[in-house]
């Protein structure tokens, strides 16, 4: 059976029971006591491997960023990504401020 789960604003996957290896828990709060079995009452001590870049954090590095929602964050981002994002923006506004510096010269 085929269905499909909103993960997050505006972002939902899909899923196909029939070729499914891995458990898909039907409500928040299955999710949450699987996850107190496996790894522990506190959540902030949690971690996610990112699918993208393999890096591992904890909700609580996540917190520690200034995350405003940590546990989600931790699941659905990853702060090596966030941190790229950051240092590209800052570089964009750093060359723009040495343009304006040499343009007025």
């Amino acid at each position: 059976m085929k269905r499909t789960m909103k993960i997050g604003k505006g972002r939902s996957i899909t899923f196909d029971d029939e070729n499914m290896k891995e458990k898909v828990y039907e409500s928040l709060e299955e999710w949450r006591t699987e996850g107190v079995r496996r790894f522990g009452e506190n959540i902030l001590k949690w971690k996610f491997k990112c699918p993208m870049c393999g890096h591992v954090a904890a909700v609580e590095d996540f917190k520690a960023a200034g995350a405003k929602d940590p546990a989600n964050s931790a699941y659905e981002g990853c702060l090596i990504v966030a941190a790229a994002i950051v240092l590209i923006i800052l570089i964009a506004l750093l060359a723009a401020v040495v343009k304006s510096l040499i343009e007025k010269k």
